[in-house]
């Protein structure tokens, strides 16, 4: 029998040994308290027929090895006491721990478990200790929720108040009871309710909205005044566009027309682009000038002979009238509205066609 932890005593092992010369058995205690060992002895039978009783040897035995677990467990004991107690690291990891801290506990006390089991609970109480956490400091976001608590919801618009009250309840909710939140829940917290709070944007009262309203008219303004004046001058790319659209094709150089015509179109497209700027009416009048010069009349005596006149008559009125110094401009009385220049180029043009048309007859004479 043995003696247990609550001073009881339990039988573990019963057996007839009918041996006269001694006996030895073993009994497997593992997992058990021994407080003390008692054999009884009922029977001993002699040659004389007498009881003999007696006991030779009576050895108890600890096969493990549990100092590595004890030692660790001291350990742990050292941490629990420097602040990684109950009440100052989360539940989650306490409970965690507790588990395997007692069992470690409990078989260095007994000194009965085997080595399988002692090894196991020593690794583990060493893994569950390191996963210890403790509980986060509130200290600063007890002071961002008391600054929160402040604010007017009515002067904020609704969809950034509903997220600031969000991120507002949950860290209200921490500050009341931390006990499973770790210093990175507490941090996020106050980082989240700190971006809520930035982002808040106040409703505009009626003085506001005017004001924006004036002054989102004042810019408008000033941006189509500028729109206005940098708008191009179309003046006398219209004048030179007319002046072409009175021409009969038929009586151009076909290949010079056809030439002319891309460029027209152009003149055309940004005369009816009331946005055009100046740069372009610029661009596209330079264009068709150059392809009205280049046109190129048919071979036609008539026409020269007309020309030739008009051009002496131009010439004659020039001399005619006076030109103030520093005044780069003509007044010529034709009875039409030709500059000179125009006019010249075009005698010029048919001069060219004229003495042309003729050097070819004499070359077929």
């Amino acid at each position: 029998s043995v003696q247990q932890e609550n001073d009881e005593w339990k039988k573990v092992y019963t057996n007839s040994t009918g041996a006269k010369n001694g006996y030895t058995f073993i009994i497997d205690m593992n997992g058990e308290v021994i407080k003390d060992v008692k054999v009884t002895i009922t029977s001993y039978a002699t040659d004389a027929g007498s009881p003999y009783p007696g006991v030779s040897e009576i050895e108890v035995h600890q096969t493990s090895n549990n100092s590595n677990l004890k030692d660790n467990l001291s350990l742990v004991n050292e941490k629990i006491l420097s602040g990684y107690d109950e009440n100052h690291v989360t539940i989650t990891s306490w409970m965690e721990f507790e588990e395997i801290y007692n069992k470690a506990q409990i078989i260095c006390k007994k000194d009965t478990y085997n080595q399988e089991t002692i090894d196991l609970t020593n690794a583990k109480l060493i893994e569950m200790a390191d996963k210890l956490v403790l509980r986060g400091d509130v200290t600063e976001l007890i002071k961002l929720v008391a600054q929160c608590q402040e604010l007017d919801q009515k002067l904020y618009t609704e969809i950034t108040w509903n997220n600031f009250k969000e991120q507002l309840i949950n860290a209200k909710h921490i500050i009341l009871d931390n006990s499973d939140s770790s210093q990175v829940d507490v941090d996020n917290a106050l980082s989240l309710l700190q971006e809520a709070k930035d982002n808040l944007l106040m409703v505009a009262n009626d003085r506001d909205k005017i004001a924006l309203s004036d002054n989102a008219f004042t810019r408008l303004a000033s941006v189509m005044h500028m729109l206005e004046f940098y708008k191009g001058n179309k003046e006398l790319l219209q004048k030179q566009v007319d002046q072409i659209n009175v021409l009969e094709a038929d009586k151009y150089i076909e290949s010079t027309w056809n030439a002319m015509t891309p460029a027209l179109e152009k003149a055309e497209g940004v005369l009816g682009n009331e946005n055009a700027m100046q740069e372009e009416v610029d661009e596209v009048y330079s264009e068709l000038v150059r392809a009205f010069i280049n046109l190129r009349l048919k071979p036609n005596k008539d026409l020269v002979k007309t020309a030739v006149a008009e051009l002496t008559k131009a010439l004659a009125g020039l001399e005619a009238n006076s030109v103030k110094q520093g005044d780069k401009t003509v007044s010529i009385k034709t009875g039409d509205e030709t500059s000179l220049g125009m006019l010249m180029s075009l005698t010029g043009l048919s001069l060219l066609s004229f003495i042309g048309y003729v050097s070819i007859k004499r070359k077929e004479d």
